[in-house]
């Protein structure tokens, strides 16, 4: 086992994460989403997204969240995403906003 100093490890940034490319992830697990995406500070590692699916008809907001979060939980343990606000809704929800 080689040891890798502090400052060696600290030189190791998680690559960038597109907005497409978190886009398809969450599109993967859910098809029919409509997905907005808005990074919200210069270091490419914090999203505002908002999610629109039917699957997420007759789901609490916690497991709307959950699905979220699952599609992109490899980018969070990576540090590619760091935080992520997050709306999600269904389309009758998405219908009613003015």
């Amino acid at each position: 086992m080689q040891y890798t100093g502090l400052a060696e490890s600290m030189r190791t940034e998680p690559e960038m994460l597109s907005q497409n490319a978190l886009r398809d992830m969450i599109q993967q697990v859910l098809p029919d989403a409509i997905v907005t995406i808005r990074e919200f500070a210069n270091g490419g590692d914090h999203f505002q997204v908002e999610v629109t699916s039917a699957a997420f008809i007759g789901k609490s907001r916690v497991m709307q969240h959950q699905m979220v979060y699952a599609a992109l939980r490899e980018h969070f343990s990576s540090g590619e995403v760091h935080a992520l606000a997050l709306v999600t809704k269904t389309p009758v929800e998405n219908e009613n906003v003015p």
